[in-house]
């Protein structure tokens, strides 16, 4: 019987799965808004490590498009948050059953359990753990309004255990800045959950935010002392890192104390 601490949990950005940009384009012509060749790639990578891995799913392109347009209709309201956040939520839910899908296609559908884990699913997760160690990968959307699927991943890292999460993002790390906003910015190698709450200068989450780990979340780490581990999901070493050695030299690390 696989020990629960052996499981990894990913949270795995929305923004890697479905780019704006490239996404946005394939829209227009009629194509799928998801990127099978780098999902193909990520999960050939999980398939040579043989690592149990639960994924969490960011909602990416589709998130942003449909958050914008309600926008640009002028309907968010503060009457309208819970349903801004819902839209999130259904976006990654796509994403999450398209990666499945594609999950059951490169390690078999024996290896992948059999549903997206969303919505009330969280509020029993202890129960349907019990079913997770007959597959290699699980597969998760979101939860509940009001956070990022930051916190979705904290509760897997909490049922395993292991006080980690992983974070695969479109970016390389943790900056002292937003270096698009400031050139001068300094990656931080490492850090502590005050250092990383006083570069953000937030506590509140709203929908369609962009943090490199959500604020809400980085309050729950602080108090359950849970890492984050933060690298660009694009770099396959150091993605490979994570899969083979549960470590990386590359991106950022939040400290757990």
């Amino acid at each position: 019987m696989t020990l629960m601490s052996e499981w990894k949990v990913i949270k795995l950005g929305g923004s890697l799965l479905s780019p704006y940009e490239t996404a946005s384009r394939s829209l227009r012509i009629g194509q799928l808004p998801f990127d099978m060749d780098y999902t193909r790639e990520l999960l050939n990578e999980v398939k040579i490590s043989a690592q149990k891995i639960v994924f969490v799913i960011g909602g990416g392109f589709l998130n942003r498009w449909y958050l914008q347009q309600m926008r640009d209709n002028r309907l968010e309201k503060p009457e309208t948050v819970t349903d801004f956040h819902i839209l999130g939520m259904a976006a990654s839910d796509i994403n999450a059953t398209i990666f499945r899908i594609l999950a059951g296609e490169t390690l078999s559908y024996d290896n992948v359990y059999p549903s997206v884990v969303k919505y009330d699913d969280y509020t029993r997760l202890q129960s349907i753990s019990t079913e997770f160690d007959k597959y290699q990968i699980v597969v998760a959307a979101g939860w509940k309004p009001g956070h990022s699927h930051d916190v979705d991943a904290l509760m897997f890292s909490t049922l395993f255990g292991n006080k980690k999460v992983y974070s695969f993002k479109n970016i390389d790390g943790i900056y002292s800045a937003d270096p698009r906003m400031e050139p001068t910015a300094k990656k931080k190698k490492t850090l502590t959950w005050e250092s990383y709450q006083a570069i953000i200068k937030s506590h509140i989450h709203k929908p369609g935010a962009n943090f490199p780990i959500d604020p809400i979340a980085a309050s729950l780490a602080e108090t359950t002392k849970t890492s984050f581990v933060v690298i660009d999901g694009r770099d396959i070493r150091a993605v490979r890192e994570v899969f083979t050695e549960g470590r990386t030299t590359r991106g950022s690390t939040i400290l757990s104390g």
